[in-house]
């Protein structure tokens, strides 16, 4: 149903889905989202909500199989504190107007493998935010207003290959940053 416009997610317009596999309402003109939406859809292992002008994402903690959730070219411009414990996908939120990142938005994220929270206006990252994140692979933070880069940001997280920090306002750099 991507490419249509479809402006409001209804908590039972997805009622009878039960056995959905995956939810592509990308490009549609979606400006509110019931917060439970998606309550019936357990299932889901894919969900692209892509380029739609909501601020708020529904509840995602009942999406246990999900893998794959994508929010690029929103309007979001806050994490909610359970978005989504089990999605190692999680992280594909680029394109928004997320300003703040808290402590804990990504506590228990312990599959997550990519986040991509680029082209956002993010100036400050919590000491440990991403101390979770054991399976992380590649964190994209380019294009943010990020300044500096706390001590212990990157703890925990010894598999990561990629860190993205392209065009911020980068002015401090702590010596223990990137200490594990």
């Amino acid at each position: 149903a991507h490419h249509n416009q479809i402006a409001i997610l209804s908590e039972t317009d997805l009622s009878g889905m039960s056995i959905l596999a995956k939810l592509d309402l990308s490009y549609n003109n979606i400006t509110q989202i019931s917060s439970r939406a998606l309550s019936n859809c357990a299932n889901l292992y894919e969900l692209n909500l892509a380029n739609n002008p909501f601020a708020q994402l529904p509840s995602l903690k009942n999406q246990s199989n999900l893998y794959q959730l994508s929010l690029a070219h929103c309007q979001i411009e806050a994490l909610p504190d359970d978005i989504c414990i089990t999605c190692p996908r999680l992280g594909i939120l680029s394109y928004n107007t997320i300003g703040s990142v808290t402590y804990d938005a990504f506590q228990g994220l312990v599959n997550l493998k990519y986040l991509y929270l680029d082209h956002n206006v993010i100036r400050e990252l919590p000491p440990g935010i991403f101390e979770d994140l054991v399976s992380l692979h590649r964190v994209d933070l380019n294009n943010n207003k990020i300044q500096s880069l706390p001590d212990n940001l990157f703890q925990k997280t010894n598999i990561i290959t990629d860190i993205r920090l392209n065009n911020n306002e980068i002015r401090i750099i702590s010596s223990a940053a990137f200490s594990s």
